[in-house]
């Protein structure tokens, strides 16, 4: 061979060389840059490459704590995490394609101080050949699960969740009948007798229906289905009305003492929403004393905060110093450690056996709701005092509603009053009728719809709830405009912003939430007669 044509052989030979080079740094590259992680080992099962996505898998310093030092074959932790049988197939020239698995990394983080725990991935095994057929290395392509795995257990949390909303608004419905049937006769009873004791019965059933109403607009909450009724309302007032039903329970674990401040302690709140508030922070007082040992303090008064004293409440946003009302309940109870007090508004977050972790993450929705702040100083064997400040109103109280039934309801009026509930039925149609109200009744929104088109006359009012079989009381309101424009209809439900939704644009319809008071509903049933008188 001529020199010039073994210069040419050398060229083309160096050429070639640094065209592989070129072609095995970009494949690098590509390794380095791959959101799967990668790992090569050589014939004897020695680490000799992992990629930057397989260091963070494995949660390893770097890679050189395995390059050189890990031997899939050979070492304890490929056998106990049964990664060695895998590896095996691969080294006999087989190509592996694992489905889905899980090992745990505690023996990696003994051994190389990585972060323990479990992890969930997908493998391909590929063996490099040498020129004789034998396996040269084996590289390993690693595509981790765990982040979809708790994204897809999430959602079918999310999925469950949405269930137990579902099964709740539904059992506030149905619970929300009886109680406002249980408030109808209570207040028929205390309309119509004159006997003490009957009278004294009839306070205590009131106080239990008052309690069963906050609790069913907790439930509610959870939901995400209450309505929320912002007014001018005195906080002593509400306040009062919450110690008092708690007065009772309280006394197998100690007293609870009620002190306020001769300042008017006026706010703009959503009253049932505030109670809620109130009774969430009693509850977690009486379940943390000691029985016949322990006492509630809850204080009412107003305060001046500066920006320092602002520091010590959790805002939903930016917060100025001046006068606020201040809400205090403090016990001497078992206390939490600081451990516990930073999680207890997190939603699920619980120390109860029994405990779903929702009424604490509640009331803090609602605080902040109200443009309000929220404090918590706790110590073990001492005790807890949450301190809640809302901002004053600026408006004068509203004027104080009747308690007395309304007497302006003309004696010829005709309801119609629909309702699946015989017992709410039962109530409304006694609570009517003790007003001099004739009233028929109909069970479902098809025999409803069927009424009105052979009543000869029309009634004067529809009285409906909208979660009712056959056709909801919002299809039947509806199909009612196309005929009848200006029958008025005062619908009724658990479900406040579908009801409000409904009638928005309805001159002749108005909404109701249950559970309401006869008074509420006397009222609203006199304003609506009025449409057509």
């Amino acid at each position: 061979m001529s020199k010039e044509k073994l210069l040419e052989r050398v060229r083309l030979l160096e050429q070639s060389l640094k065209e592989s080079e070129h072609r095995n740094s970009e494949l690098l590259r590509a390794m380095e840059h791959l959101p799967s992680g990668v790992e090569i080992y050589d014939q004897t099962g020695l680490a000799t490459y992992l990629n930057p996505a397989m260091v963070k898998v494995t949660s390893l310093p770097s890679a050189d704590v395995a390059v050189g030092k890990f031997n899939i074959l050979k070492d304890k932790f490929s056998i106990d995490t049964g990664l060695k049988p895998i590896y095996e197939r691969a080294y006999r020239g087989e190509t592996v394609h694992t489905d889905e698995f899980t090992i745990e990394m505690g023996r990696a983080a003994e051994d190389w101080g990585t972060q323990s725990g479990q992890i969930w991935f997908r493998m391909s095994l590929i063996p490099l050949f040498a020129l004789d057929g034998s396996v040269e290395s084996v590289l390993v392509i690693m595509c981790e699960t765990t982040a979809a795995r708790k994204a897809a257990k999430t959602l079918q949390l999310a999925s469950r969740r949405d269930g137990i909303e579902l099964i709740a608004a539904g059992i506030a419905h149905d619970y929300n009948n009886l109680l406002t049937a249980i408030i109808t006769n209570n207040e028929l009873i205390q309309e119509i007798s004159t006997e003490d004791e009957v009278r004294s019965l009839s306070a205590d059933i009131y106080s239990a229906s008052e309690q069963a109403t906050l609790l069913n607009r907790k439930l509610l909450s959870y939901a995400g289905m209450n309505l929320r009724m912002v007014e001018t309302l005195d906080l002593a007032v509400l306040t009062r009305d919450v110690v008092q039903i708690f007065q009772q329970t309280l006394l197998q674990f100690g007293e609870l003492q009620l002190e306020m401040s001769g300042d008017d302690m006026l706010a703009e709140v959503d009253a049932g929403q505030y109670k809620q508030v109130v009774m969430n922070f009693l509850t977690n007082a009486m379940e943390a004393l000691p029985k016949n040992a322990g006492s509630v303090r809850v204080t009412l008064r107003q305060v001046v905060l500066d920006d320092t004293t602002l520091e010590a409440f959790q805002f939903s946003g930016p917060a100025g110093p001046g006068r606020w009302n201040l809400l205090e309940v403090q016990d001497n109870g078992c206390g939490m450690p600081s451990d516990v007090r930073r999680h207890i508004f997190e939603p699920y977050f619980t120390t109860k056996s029994t405990g779903h972790g929702l009424g604490l993450a509640s009331a803090l929705g609602i605080i902040w709701n109200h443009g309000g702040g929220v404090s918590v100083q706790s110590t073990p064997e001492v005790g807890t005092s949450f301190q809640v400040v809302l901002p004053l109103s600026q408006h004068e109280q509203a004027a104080q509603k009747p308690a007395e039934l309304p007497v302006s309801l003309p004696a010829s009026a005709h309801v119609l009053l629909v309702d699946n509930s015989p017992y709410l039925r039962g109530s409304l149609r006694a609570l009517l009728e003790h007003m001099n109200i004739t009233v028929a009744e109909e069970e479902d929104g098809a025999q409803a719809w069927k009424h009105l088109e052979c009543a000869q006359p029309l009634p004067d009012l529809v009285l409906m709830d909208i979660m009712i079989p056959s056709m909801n009381g919002l299809d039947v309101l509806r199909e009612l405009r196309g005929t009848y424009e200006t029958l008025p209809v005062l619908l009724m439900s658990t479900h406040g912003e579908m009801g409000q939704r409904g009638v928005c644009d309805d001159p002749f319809a108005a909404f109701i939430p249950k559970p309401f008071s006869p008074s509420e509903l006397l009222q609203q049933v006199a304003r609506m007669l009025q449409l057509v008188s």
